[in-house]
């Protein structure tokens, strides 16, 4: 597969490589463009404060399997306001191991709805696509929860169900049960939150040097 058939406004994930003193940097993010071996998707600003990128790798999953290209990034640019990545390859992709959606470390204190019932928890971590939360409430794979994200000025209200159950062994954890939820729909706004937590973590890492 080339990167050219990659469509306007599909999901691909962007791996930006830090070095050996830094984590990768990895972006959920949407197509803008695909042609000629030319991609553009959306980033947050303060994406081009990295300094000395020069390889960047885009991830692709469809019908099970999962893509990567290996990109030259040729620059940035603005379309309606908008910062995007400018990538190029010209090679067919390579199979890569199976990636879930990136998922953000946002270790928060929350309120959820289960039913008619407000239960307090902890968020884990959040995507696009789901959300990690601890509780000390009792749930069974395929119970239905709302959220909201109340932060850095979004108010974001979500549903999803329960996929996975995990029981905390720790005797020093303060949460009996820690739960992966996956959302009924892939929430844009959710990846715009993301996107300015990022902005802000790049923002912190760039004044620390």
């Amino acid at each position: 597969m080339y990167i050219n058939e990659l469509t306007f406004d599909e999901f691909i994930e962007i791996e930006i490589p830090r070095g050996d003193d830094w984590e990768n940097f990895v972006l959920n993010t949407k197509v803008d463009s695909a042609e000629d071996g030319v991609l553009k998707a959306a980033v947050p600003d303060n994406v081009r404060l990295l300094e000395e990128i020069s390889e960047v790798y885009v991830y692709y999953k469809r019908d099970g399997i999962c893509k990567r290209w290996t990109c030259e990034l040729l620059g940035f640019t603005r379309s309606n306001e908008i910062l995007l990545i400018v990538l190029f390859c010209n090679k067919k992709s390579e199979n890569a191991n199976l990636r879930s959606a990136f998922r953000l470390s946002y270790v928060e204190d929350m309120e959820y709805e289960f039913g008619d019932t407000k239960i307090k928890a902890k968020y884990k971590d959040i995507s696009a696509t789901g959300i990690g939360f601890y509780t000390n409430t009792k749930h069974k794979i395929g119970d239905e929860l709302t959220f909201v994200i109340n932060d850095k000025g979004f108010n974001i209200e979500v549903d999803g169900r329960i996929v996975r159950v995990e029981v905390q062994e720790e005797k020093n954890s303060l949460f009996k049960y820690l739960y992966g939820v996956q959302f009924h729909e892939t929430n844009e706004e959710i990846m715009k939150f993301i996107f300015a937590k990022q902005s802000e973590i790049i923002r912190k890492r760039r004044l620390s040097l």
